[in-house]
């Protein structure tokens, strides 16, 4: 009867009878995770998710409550894939989205987007619990790397060594000329 359910949802995404979110909102960047709600397998997200970028910036989705849930996620109406496979199923974390795009256990996708206008929406792919659930997505901005201070660490003992070198073949070069 799943198989069934299965290929009925398929069946109907892509008829696309299923595919039409609620709701429109916008993402801002750097504002924290935004939430939807999704239903059964094939069900699209509660919203559908907008917004413009000067920059480059990382587009963030996360399951969240109870592990098992999976997404395919679509940018201007392109499939973007889905996000990771879940580790477990009916593990709990609430809304704790920060951890759950961490952990392997819930489902999560991380996509790097350049300048430019988006939309956003998604499809549960896999939802083991009747009726659904909730899930987050966040847009952060994406910057220069900043090194480590163990880099930085490394970098000074680094020209320390250099240094000592260089001084160390002066001194034996004097040492050579003057015995010449």
């Amino acid at each position: 009867m799943r198989n069934f359910n299965m290929l009925a949802a398929s069946s109907m995404l892509s008829l696309g009878l299923m595919a039409t979110p609620a709701s429109a909102a916008e993402l801002i960047i750097d504002s924290g995770w935004e939430t939807f709600s999704f239903g059964d397998v094939g069900s699209a997200w509660s919203a559908e998710f907008t917004f413009d970028l000067p920059d480059t910036a990382e587009l963030r989705v996360t399951d969240a409550f109870f592990s098992g849930d999976q997404f395919e996620v679509f940018i201007n109406s392109v499939s973007q894939g889905l996000t990771s496979f879940p580790t477990t199923v009916g593990d709990q974390i609430g809304s704790d989205y920060d951890t759950a795009f961490s952990d392997p256990r819930w489902s999560s996708g991380s996509f790097i987007l350049g300048p430019g206008s988006y939309t956003v929406s998604g499809i549960a792919n896999a939802s083991p619990f009747a009726g659904g659930g909730g899930a987050a997505i966040q847009l952060l901005s994406v910057t220069a790397p900043v090194p480590e201070p163990g880099t930085w660490a490394m970098l000074l003992v680094g020209f320390a060594f250099a240094g000592g070198a260089v001084r160390a073949a002066k001194r034996r070069q004097q040492i050579t000329v003057s015995y010449a």
